[in-house]
């Protein structure tokens, strides 16, 4: 079978959701050019029977597929099912195979017919109670007049009404009690749809033919019990001993408690005389499965003992069953690094508690040292390397997670909606390197919270970074034949000490969201705090003029970055991926430029893939040089597209192009050309293009991107766009990296 083709009248129904109803795929060709699985199969089909060749077979060959009548005869009928429920009745459907030369084409002809559309909706509920509840929400009905007939969108009615009254307090409606009854012998290509709701049935034990109905009876939260170390092999019918936290909440436990009742009730929204809600129930499921110290949720509701349940309404028990998960963890290993190009290794050991105080709050620690081979600033290298690495790192960092916000203010005036979060980082990290020894010291505090399902906050108070550098003589006099102070500062003492906010937004994952966008906004400061403090207070300055804090000098900036994406799915299979970025940074008071390490840079694996990390800009700067500087600047505009679709299984593919570069806000002797200018930045902005193969194991993607420079804006005006015939391969610029780039 050599292909399914497929013609539809007009583009009311997309060729992708008739593709979903053929039962018999064809063999698909390896970039669009050659049947290379069919290949595989049959080279190993015709060689000897051996593990290779049956390996080969099983996992990369492809049987051919041969035409089956049959099949596409049931494709038929079901493509006309198809179109009925899609209000497209009496549809003409007819295939047309074509064989040439032991191939079969099949056509699938579709002439659509004059779609019905919805002409009245009506109701039918005997329940008031639910009557007046559903007919309040009708605004937010999926079925509207004059909408084409949808038979899937009568099946998402059925689900938004029952979600909406088990959020009112109805446990024990299911969707089955909604039926619709569609009169379409209007004969003017409309229907009129009657959403019918029905009574409750009570079966009799007796008599099981028998059975009377009934009003649905709204359900009410009585107790709430808490089994905070559920074990399913004891269960719950075993002695407990138990504590009243108040409003009907009772902790049930063995032994010990370990842990405190209060980190379990901040995450419950079931409330004591309040409705049964199911999303109170499932946000209470999604806070506690969040909870590190939780490995299982189970929720278990039954009638309520203590309170008489009436015709209309009843009392509900809610039991939760909480299983924990070993609270300590620890883990070793080692990876390979490859950052610019320059090879290393890692080894690092980590330790978890994930209860540390009996809260759920986590501590992590982690013990990382590493060997790499790093460039050397152009200068000759001092004979202190181990085997081939010059540069020896060794660190710790201990990070503490609390699942609510640390404040001195009741945490009752937190909502617990927002799903707070406060974490404490410290970290001391030590590197010999060829000219250098350096010490880097930080510590941060900060808070995460989310607003809303798609908009969440990060807000770091107080984050301080110290780093302290000894350099070789011959090192040092280097530096001072530097013009640039940025390079300069980056190897010397300097402290910064910053407040910091994101703000994120995302929609991927909503009901209906075929397309979605992420947007997230950066801003951060540092040093005012200090500089208020320096010239009220202390006002003394080092050798070169600048104010310190314990004899380090401190940095004084302005920063900010956003970065936004569009995903916009072509159909379940392809996807066009849509970026942009853009940062500003100010250095003034205390500081002649931005610290080396909040400055921007350009070209890598996740940005302009077209030229090595750092290595590109500012502006049109070329260097000619051969100190091998890494490229930073004030200023960065990126734009990146990138359209990916699947080759083979968890083989995937991308061709993508990007453009973008860095600048300086002020002139740099040792960059000319490197400053923005509105009148030039546009003629100064680099472009690369290129294709790449990810590896998509869904918990792990290798992704192989290679690039090659299509304009580069450091070469001469005439020469700036790529000449097709000088093209080589050595121009193309591969980069290896983990995940997806954005």
């Amino acid at each position: 079978m050599d292909k399914n083709k497929i013609t539809i009248s007009n583009n009311q129904i997309t060729k992708d959701e008739i593709n979903g109803y053929i039962l018999q795929k064809h063999n698909k060709k390896f970039l669009g050019i050659f049947r290379f699985n069919i290949w595989v199969y049959e080279t190993a089909n015709q060689g000897k029977d051996n593990r290779v060749n049956r390996w080969l077979k099983k996992t990369i060959g492809q049987k051919p597929v041969i035409l089956d009548t049959v099949q596409t005869n049931t494709s038929l009928k079901q493509i006309k099912a198809y179109l009925n429920n899609k209000g497209y009745f009496s549809s003409h459907i007819a295939k047309n195979i074509k064989y040439k030369k032991k191939k079969a084409i099949v056509n699938y002809n579709i002439r659509l017919s004059t779609p019905y559309t919805i002409r009245n909706i009506s109701y039918a509920i005997r329940d008031r109670m639910i009557d007046s509840l559903v007919t309040s929400d009708i605004p937010q009905s999926f079925l509207k007049k004059g909408d084409i007939y949808n038979a899937y969108t009568l099946e998402d009615e059925r689900d938004r009404i029952t979600t909406f009254l088990k959020n009112n307090g109805f446990y024990y409606f299911s969707k089955e009690y909604i039926l619709f009854h569609v009169d379409s012998t209007l004969k003017s290509h409309q229907l009129n749809i009657t959403i019918d709701i029905q009574d409750s049935k009570k079966q009799f034990a007796n008599n099981s033919n028998f059975s009377e109905t009934r009003s649905h009876p709204r359900c009410f939260i009585n107790s709430i019990y808490i089994f905070p170390d559920f074990s399913p092999e004891v269960g719950t019918n075993v002695p407990f001993d138990t504590i009243n936290s108040g409003n009907n909440r009772y902790f049930l436990y063995k032994d010990k408690l370990r842990l405190k009742p209060k980190s379990v009730i901040r995450n419950l929204f079931l409330k004591k005389n309040s409705p049964y809600r199911m999303e109170d129930v499932q946000l209470t499921y999604n806070r506690l499965s969040g909870l590190g110290v939780i490995r299982f949720v189970n929720f278990d509701f039954s009638s309520s003992p203590d309170k008489k349940s009436t015709v209309d309404s009843t009392w509900l028990d809610c039991h939760i069953q909480l299983t924990r998960n070993p609270l300590q963890r620890t883990s070793y290993g080692t990876e390979g690094t490859n950052k610019g190009g320059y090879l290393g290794i890692t080894g690092y050991s980590t330790y978890q508690n994930i209860n540390i105080f009996r809260g759920s709050e986590i501590l992590n620690l982690k013990l990382k040292g590493s060997l790499e081979m790093q460039k050397n600033l152009g200068k000759s290298q001092p004979s202190n390397e181990f085997l081939f690495f010059n540069t020896i790192e060794t660190g710790i960092e201990a990070r503490f997670d609390f699942p609510r916000i640390v404040f001195p203010v009741k945490q009752e005036r937190v909502s617990k909606f927002s799903s707070p979060n406060t974490s404490l980082t410290g970290g001391f990290n030590f590197q010999l390197r060829p000219f250098y020894k350096r010490y880097i010291t930080n510590l941060s505090f900060g808070y995460e919270w989310k607003q809303s399902q798609t908009i969440a906050h990060i807000l770091s108070p107080f984050e301080i970074n110290s780093v302290r550098i000894f350099p070789s003589s011959e090192f040092t006099d280097y530096l001072n034949s530097l013009k640039d102070p940025r390079y300069k500062y980056q190897y010397t003492d300097h402290l910064i000490m910053a407040l910091k906010y994101s703000l994120i937004f995302s929609n991927q994952g909503q009901r209906h969201q075929k397309h979605f966008e992420y947007f997230r906004l950066n801003m951060e400061t540092s040093g005012n705090s200090l500089n208020l403090y320096s010239k009220y207070i202390d006002n003394t300055r080092n050798a070169n003029g600048d104010y310190t804090l314990f004899n380090i000098r401190y940095a004084q900036y302005l920063r900010s970055d956003f970065d936004f994406r569009y995903y916009n799915a072509i159909n379940p299979r392809n996807l066009i991926v849509i970026r942009a970025a853009a940062g500003l940074g100010y250095a003034y008071g205390n500081s002649k430029s931005l610290p080396f390490e909040k400055g921007f840079y350009s070209g890598g694996a996740n940005g302009m893939r077209g030229w090595r990390i750092r290595s590109l800009g500012p502006g049109a700067f070329r260097d000619t040089s051969d100190a091998n500087f890494d490229k930073m600047g004030d200023i960065l505009l990126e734009g990146n597209m990138e359209y990916r679709f699947p080759i083979y299984r968890f083989l995937k593919g991308a061709f993508f192009a990007d453009a973008g570069n860095i600048w300086t806000l002020n002139t740099n002797s040792d960059f000319p050309d490197g400053k923005f200018s509105s009148s030039t930045f546009i003629n100064q902005i680099a472009m690369d293009a290129g294709f790449g193969i990810r590896l998509d194991f869904s918990y792990f993607i290798f992704r192989i991107d290679g690039a090659i420079p299509i304009r580069s804006p450091s070469l001469p005006q005439e020469d700036r766009w790529i000449k097709v015939p000088a093209m080589q391969i050595g121009d193309i610029i591969w980069n290896f990296a983990i995940g997806y780039p954005f």
